[in-house]
């Protein structure tokens, strides 16, 4: 009796060991049909065939109790697995503007440079030949023939 005993506590903390790890881990499974018990007609509370004053009965019958029949099975799942591969245009950003070097217009310059003047003379900082002074000041031709506040030498400023 205290074998049956002793696989009762084993298969009941097997289970509880499943059901912790199971909830822990969603993906883990006990195949169906792994552990499979036979029940044993018979009353529990008889001992191996031992009255209550520790005398065997001698007719040699089992008590009633619960057999468990171990097998072991094997299964070949397939497991999908999904990777992304990006190019590494896509990961870097050469001028520091937070703006990845495939979709920025000038992967070298940051994009603020074009919106920003230091010097003040209404020259943007990537078009600046002459920073921290007054550009208009080397225009051979300072005219502005058509009167629209841009010197005419900086109508069309060259793209770098």
């Amino acid at each position: 009796m205290e074998r049956l005993r002793f696989r009762m506590l084993l298969i009941a903390t097997f289970a509880m060991l499943s059901a912790v790890v199971s909830v822990l881990v969603p993906s883990f499974r006990i195949p169906s049909g792994f552990v499979q018990q036979a029940y044993v007609l018979g009353e529990d509370d008889e001992d191996d065939g031992e009255d209550d004053d520790g005398e065997d009965d001698g007719d040699g019958s089992s008590s009633g109790g619960t057999v468990t029949v171990w097998e072991t099975r094997y299964e070949t799942r397939q497991v999908t697995r999904t990777v992304l591969v990006m190019p590494e245009e896509y990961r870097t950003d050469s001028d520091g503007d937070r703006l990845v070097d495939a979709l920025d217009p000038d992967p070298k310059v940051p994009q603020w440079e074009y919106f920003t003047d230091d010097d003040g003379d209404a020259v943007p900082n990537v078009f600046d030949r002459h920073p921290d002074e007054d550009d208009l000041a080397y225009s051979e031709n300072g005219t502005d023939a058509d009167h629209d506040g841009i010197v005419d030498a900086y109508g069309r400023l060259p793209v770098r």
